[in-house]
């Protein structure tokens, strides 16, 4: 492919390169290379921006062949075996192979040179953050990422926030919202000496937020699969080997690449939510012919309880990909990988385990230092931590399964009661009749429109109060919940204003997600309660509001025709207390014992 002339966006991009000189200093290894005399040969021929503008006719990328006029060879004596350097754009670093002239002409065939090449004795040593200031033109590679940009006029050196609610499959199954926040900086030193590579040490000093929230819509699949969000180049760094303008510019391209991923093996739809903050460095150094990791790693968790309902494998990450090159050239790269891992099996106790971890890695590709092997390590280090697992499970007399979940001091069951016996092993009187169900004035229960097989497992029975009052519905060592149990639980939630966001299950039926309808008002079921929308069965025998809310009831008497419930609705993220008559049809949540 041929490139003619010398672009705007060339000039642009030396315009806004970043220029830096230290003093031959280095953070590393300060003493060394102050001590170094800079010293370039004179086959390493530094043609400047104005000369390379003037004279740059075309580049044919295939084999990196320079059509340049005559005039350029007045100034620049170039001949076989020299080295061109060049900070147009992402820098030329190239060994001249043949000069031909060619009318006004004159072409130059190259191929590749190393720094080793180019010097003599020497050295260079920079810090670059890359901040949201610095970035240039992202590429946004899937639908639904955006980058905060309010900061980018601050003065200010600020993170990039990246804001997330995107799919990474193609049938939009598996959904992934939150943020990402990330602020990196490069320390970089080099030193040659007599054309050899004597010293280099690169680390990258990272800040690092996740805020991941996957919802994941399928049952009985098997997907593993990693997508690119988008890609941000920054400024390029113009750094000196030498005094700028005599010695030798060295140009590097810093870029992030923003991947996301998800390992899945599932039964169930289900939902994981997780916040991890990460601080780290990690670099390597090359002194001596042997290559010494640097890596310090900090890190904290918040996390919401899954949403899940039956077993299944998901890890769910994001990870940011950081690369340098030089003179166009990719040589150190990073990346941090921070995930979220659900491990859940209905027959296991815990019966679900949330984690955390982090995967990070670096490699160099050491051509272009002058080094042949590269450096491609194992990751630097790798960690997971348990976050969060399930209770102990509760059988009740009819052999059902619950889960359960500690809330502060309390326990509590993840699902709705659904036995059809007392603990006792009496049978419980199954109701079907509208008009025998509002007649009622002994214990009975129903399935939701007298439906076992839609609404059992999923929304377990409803009872009316007379059954809550025999005091023997719930298994042995657990009770229905009275008043104060759920009072205590609202409070420590933060009160009934708040509480039944809290309390639950996320998703909405509209979105595949969930059992609510929409907007489910603030559900986040960071409490772990799950409560679902089981809807009711009135006094009159009518069933209604599935989907929209659920009553749930307490064993304490209001009057001698009613009894209390906790109400939690599809529209606000409150908890009500409210009266019923006890001949309505009501869900169950049981608490343990103290």
């Amino acid at each position: 492919m041929k490139i003619k002339g010398f672009t705007l966006s060339g000039i642009l991009s030396i315009c806004l390169s970043t220029l830096i000189f230290l003093q031959y200093g280095c953070k590393k290894k300060s003493d060394d290379l102050s001590e170094i005399q800079q010293n370039i040969p004179i086959t390493t021929k530094v043609i400047d921006s104005t000369s390379w503008r003037d004279n740059f006719i075309s580049l044919d990328t295939t084999n990196y062949t320079f059509t340049f006029n005559n005039a350029l060879l007045k100034k620049f004596a170039l001949k076989q075996g020299d080295v061109l350097v060049s900070a147009i754009g992402v820098g030329y670093l190239r060994k001249v192979d043949n000069v031909q002239k060619s009318g006004n002409n004159v072409i130059v065939s190259t191929s590749f040179a190393s720094l080793s090449q180019a010097v003599n004795n020497g050295s260079f040593s920079f810090t670059y953050v890359l901040s949201a200031q610095r970035m240039q033109k992202p590429q946004y590679i899937r639908s639904g990422v955006t980058i905060d940009t309010s900061d980018l006029k601050s003065n200010k050196t600020s993170n990039l926030v990246y804001n997330i609610d995107t799919y990474i499959d193609n049938g939009q199954l598996i959904h992934l919202t939150g943020h990402f926040s990330l602020l990196p900086t490069i320390h970089c030193s080099t030193l040659w000496e007599l054309l050899n590579l004597k010293y280099f040490h690169v680390d990258y000093e990272v800040q690092e937020q996740i805020n991941l929230n996957a919802s994941i819509n399928f049952l009985n699949l098997q997907y593993n699969n990693e997508v690119e969000l988008l890609n941000i180049p920054f400024e390029p760094i113009i750094v000196w080997i030498g005094a700028p303008g005599y010695g030798i510019p060295v140009v590097l391209t810093p870029k992030i690449e923003i991947l996301a991923g998800t390992e899945l093996n599932a039964q169930s739809a289900l939902a994981i939510s997780a916040n991890q903050q990460l601080n780290y460095t990690i670099g390597i150094t090359y002194e001596k012919n042997q290559w010494t990791p640097v890596n310090t790693f900090n890190n904290s968790f918040t996390y919401s309880p899954p949403s899940i309902t039956a077993s299944a494998e998901a890890k769910v990450y994001i990870k940011p990909k950081f690369t340098i090159s030089v003179y166009g050239m990719v040589s150190p790269y990073l990346y941090g990988e921070g995930y979220s891992r659900i491990q859940a099996d209905i027959l296991a106790t815990p019966w679900w385990s949330l984690y955390a971890g982090a995967n990070v890695g670096l490699g160099i590709h050491m051509g272009i230092w002058g080094l042949i092997q590269d450096y491609t390590p194992p990751p630097f280090f790798q960690y997971e931590t348990l976050l969060a697992a399930a209770g102990e499970t509760v059988t009740d007399i009819d052999g059902n399964i619950y889960h359960t979940i500690k809330i502060g001091t309390q326990v509590w069951m993840v699902e709705n009661l659904k036995t059809t016996r007392y603990n006792d092993g009496t049978a419980i009187q199954l109701v079907t009749d509208n008009a025998a169900w509002s007649n009622l004035s002994t214990p009975g229960y129903c399935w939701y429109n007298n439906d076992a097989s839609t609404y059992k497992n999923t929304y377990g029975a409803l009872y009316n109060w007379f059954t809550i009052n025999t005091g023997k519905l719930a298994p042995p060592g657990w009770h229905v919940p009275s008043d104060a149990d759920w009072t205590s639980l609202t409070t420590y939630l933060g009160g009934e204003n708040v509480a039944g966001g809290k309390m639950k299950a996320i998703g909405t039926i509209e979105s595949g997600t969930g059992l609510w309808y929409a907007p489910n008002t603030d559900a986040t079921n960071e409490s772990g309660f799950t409560a679902i929308p089981a809807g009711e069965r009135f006094n009159i025998g009518s069933f209604y509001n599935i989907s929209f809310n659920t009553d749930l009831w307490t064993s304490t008497e209001f009057s001698s025709e009613e009894g209390i419930i906790r109400n939690l609705v599809w529209s606000t993220a409150q908890v009500y207390t409210i009266e019923r008559f006890k001949t309505e049809g009501n869900s169950v949540r049981c608490i343990k014992n103290n």
